[in-house]
C-alpha cells in the first residue's frame, strides 16, 4: 500500500489519498495503466505481432527513379473513414510498421523537405502541397515556394492479417520535375543587374492517388542567370500544371511567364510571354545526370531591353522576403 500511496502522489492527484484505499487504489491504479498502454498501442508502431496485428515490411523501389535522395520517409495509412495515420521511416529503404488486421490505402512519400506540406482526410484528397509565400504588389497572384524533390507511391486496399509478417514493395516515382528557361539574344545584357520571373498556371499540389498534380491556382519566382554575351537561363521546379479535366474552363488554362529586369542605373522593366503551348505540350525534355529530374526546354529568342531608360514598360514590384543576392545574376 506505500507504493501505491508513492505513486499517486507522483501523479499529484487531487483527490485524498484515503479515498483512494477506500475504493481500492490498486485496482484503480492497475486500470489506469492499462488503458494509457492500450491507446499508445492503438496510434504507434508494435514490436511484434499479436492477435489483433500484423507486423509490415515496407520496402520502397527506387528502380524506376534516377539518383534519389531522402533521409526520411512517411508512409501514411488510411483505413475506412478512419483518422489516417503517419509512421515516420528513417532512410530510403524503408521500415517495419505493426496494423491491426484490414485493408488499407496507403500513400509514401519523402518528407525530408521544407517547401512542401501535406492536405487531406482520405486516400483519394490527400496532397502534397508548396508552401504559400507572400510576395507584395501582385496581389492577383497566389505564390508557393518552388517545391524540393519529391517522390511518391500507393498501394490500394492491401489486406493486412492480423498476427502475420508481410511485405509490401511500394514503387517510387517522382512528384515534381524541372522546367528550364532559355532567352536569346538579349539586349544590352551589359547593362542588366539582376533578373527575376514569375510563372503562374502552376498547380499548386500533387496528389498521389490520380497520379498527377491538381489545383491550378498558383505561380512561382525564380531568378535568371547570364549565360554569355546575350543569353540567360532560368531554371525552376514545379509539380506541373492542371490538367484540363480538373477545371471548369480548359480554354483559360494559360502560363505567363513574366521577366522583371532591373538595370545597373535603376531602371525597371518587365516582359510577357504566353508559353502555355511549350508547357503543356513540351517539344524536347531529357533527364538530368545530377539530379535525375525531367528537364523540359523552353527557349524564347529575344528580349528587347532598352539602350536608354524609358517610361515605357516600368513596373513596380516589392519581392517581399526576398533577399536581394539571390536574385543578382551577377554574383560577386
Amino acid at each position: 500500500m506505500k507504493l501505491i500511496t508513492n505513486l499517486l502522489r507522483s501523479l499529484r492527484l487531487s483527490t485524498p489519498l484515503a479515498f483512494w484505499r477506500g475504493v481500492g487504489g490498486e485496482a484503480l491504479l492497475l486500470l489506469l495503466f492499462t488503458a494509457c498502454q492500450k491507446d499508445l498501442c492503438y496510434h504507434h508502431p508494435h514490436n511484434g505481432t499479436d492477435e489483433n496485428h500484423g507486423r509490415l515490411h515496407v520496402v520502397f523501389d527506387w528502380s524506376e527513379t534516377q539518383n534519389p535522395m531522402a533521409s526520411e520517409m512517411h508512409l501514411v495509412t488510411f483505413q475506412g473513414g478512419r483518422t489516417p495515420v503517419t509512421y515516420p521511416l528513417t532512410g530510403m529503404d524503408g521500415g517495419d510498421v505493426s496494423l491491426w488486421g484490414g485493408n488499407y490505402w496507403f500513400v509514401a512519400y519523402n518528407s525530408d523537405t521544407e517547401t512542401t506540406q501535406t492536405r487531406g482526410t482520405c486516400y483519394d484528397d490527400f496532397e502534397i502541397c508548396g508552401v504559400t509565400r507572400t510576395v507584395r504588389s501582385i496581389a492577383d497572384l497566389h505564390f508557393i515556394w518552388e517545391p524540393e524533390r519529391v517522390w511518391v507511391s500507393t498501394a490500394q486496399d492491401y489486406p493486412v492479417v492480423a498476427n502475420t509478417e508481410q511485405t509490401l514493395p511500394m514503387k517510387m516515382w517522382a512528384a515534381t520535375y524541372q522546367y528550364t528557361f532559355l532567352i536569346r539574344n538579349v539586349a544590352n545584357l551589359d547593362r542588366v543587374a539582376s533578373i527575376t520571373a514569375t510563372l503562374d498556371g502552376l498547380a499548386e499540389c500533387y496528389r498521389p492517388s490520380a497520379r498527377g498534380p491538381l489545383n491550378y491556382t498558383v505561380a512561382e519566382i525564380f531568378s535568371f542567370h547570364k549565360v554569355d554575351a546575350s543569353s540567360i537561363r532560368g531554371t525552376l521546379r514545379v509539380f506541373g500544371h492542371s490538367p484540363e479535366e480538373n477545371t471548369d474552363a480548359p480554354e483559360d488554362l494559360a502560363n505567363q511567364l513574366v521577366i522583371y529586369v532591373t538595370m545597373d542605373n535603376g531602371a525597371d522593366y518587365s516582359f510577357t510571354y504566353d508559353v502555355t503551348e511549350d508547357m503543356q505540350n513540351p517539344s524536347s525534355s531529357s533527364i538530368d545526370e545530377q539530379t535525375g529530374e525531367v528537364i523540359i526546354d523552353i527557349q524564347i529568342e529575344d528580349i528587347p531591353i532598352p539602350d536608354q531608360p524609358t517610361t515605357t514598360g516600368l513596373f513596380d514590384i516589392d519581392i517581399g522576403d526576398f533577399d536581394t543576392e539571390e536574385w543578382d545574376i551577377f554574383p560577386n
